[in-house]
């Protein structure tokens, strides 16, 4: 083995090292949120959220279903459900009214719920999609910094009896 080779060896062996042990430490520390995914717009959103929530410890999955609004007892008990089956600390999901586009986010162990509105005009292939789409992913990664650090987010939300 040349000098070349086996400084180029240990250069590896030492990023494994240093990627091995970092890893682990990283991946106890995080948590589940989990967004509805009604549409492939919806899928897009999420797109967005992951890229601007990825410095986050927090595992963003998809949850492919009706809309929440759709399901029996409402788009909160919905939120419940979808948290307890997958251990989620955070429930998101996308809601559009004509050009407004609205983003909820649920933490269904405190009871809060947080809601924001933007006007996303246009389809996931434009430029006005994306400046939109930007300022709710933007929102939704405030919004998990908030459970994650335990902080009070939205309103609290009575659960229907």
């Amino acid at each position: 083995m040349s000098v070349l080779e086996a400084v180029a060896w240990q250069r590896v062996m030492g990023l494994a090292l240093v990627l091995a042990l970092g890893g682990p430490a990283w991946a106890a520390g995080s948590w589940r949120a989990v967004a509805r995914v009604a549409s492939p717009e919806d899928r897009a959103l999420l797109e967005r959220v992951r890229g601007q929530s990825s410095d986050l410890p927090v595992v963003l999955e998809a949850d492919a279903g009706a809309a929440m609004e759709a399901s029996p007892g409402g788009a909160w008990r919905e939120a419940e459900r979808m948290a307890l089956r997958q251990d989620a600390r955070a429930v998101l999901w996308f809601t559009r009214e004509g050009v407004e586009l609205r983003v909820s986010v649920a933490a269904p162990r405190t009871g809060h719920l947080f809601v924001r509105a933007a006007r996303v005009e246009g389809t996931p292939e434009t430029l006005t999609w994306s400046v939109g789409a930007e300022a709710l992913a933007l929102t939704v990664r405030s919004a998990l910094r908030a459970v994650e650090a335990g902080e009070p987010l939205g309103e609290v939300v009575a659960p229907p009896p």
